[in-house]
């Protein structure tokens, strides 16, 4: 088969097999959170694998491609959520080390939210320990928003606005604090980036 010409209309997914495809993807993929909850990470998965069925559909591809479309874009939700996620949710616990159940509580929240606005000023008067620091290594997460924009198909708005506020975020919260900047000019700077609603 030449490159570009797709399956034969016989073998090829329909919207509603590609759809049922990705809700049983994301069910094996991404668990659903505690009690009533919402969860973050679900509902953007949910919004990408439209993206995904879409582009899969369009390439006149089946169910592999559709399957390895979803694991890309589940790496990206992933890395992105591991580069921003607070420090106790990526711990690893060894078997003789694990969490209590509060500890677990915090971590199953924290699996079901991607990002969430910092407030930098607070971080900048609270230091390195406070839960609004935003701290990551810049390279891993380069790239993973170079494989996120090398798939113009799997674009979407809100992981757009979570890149640009988490690199802001990462920004200030290693710029200001690594200068020692105290000055009323930084402090006016923080408040007003904290307000910025993107």
């Amino acid at each position: 088969m030449a490159a570009g010409e797709g399956l034969p209309d016989a073998d090829l997914l329909t919207n509603g097999q590609a759809s049922a495809i990705a809700r049983e993807w994301i069910d094996n993929q991404i668990e659903k959170p505690a009690g009533s909850s919402s969860s973050q990470t679900r509902w953007l998965m949910g919004e990408l694998a439209r993206l995904c069925i879409t582009e899969t559909l369009r390439c006149r591809e089946g169910e592999p491609e559709l399957w390895a479309r979803l694991d890309r874009a589940w790496d990206v939700v992933h890395g992105i959520w591991y580069a921003a996620a607070p420090r106790y949710a990526t711990n690893y616990w060894s078997d003789d080390d694990q969490p209590d159940e509060h500890e677990r509580e915090r971590i199953e929240k924290a699996r079901h939210v991607v990002w969430h606005r910092k407030d930098p000023m607070r971080a900048y008067r609270e230091g390195y320990e406070s839960p609004f620091q935003t701290s990551f290594d810049k390279e891993d997460f380069a790239q993973i928003v170079a494989e996120y924009l090398e798939r113009p198909w799997l674009r979407h708005p809100f992981l757009d606005w979570i890149i640009v506020d988490i690199t802001v975020s990462r920004e200030l919260c290693s710029g200001f604090r690594a200068a020692g900047i105290s000055s009323v000019y930084t402090i006016v700077t923080l408040r007003r980036v904290a307000t910025w609603k993107l």
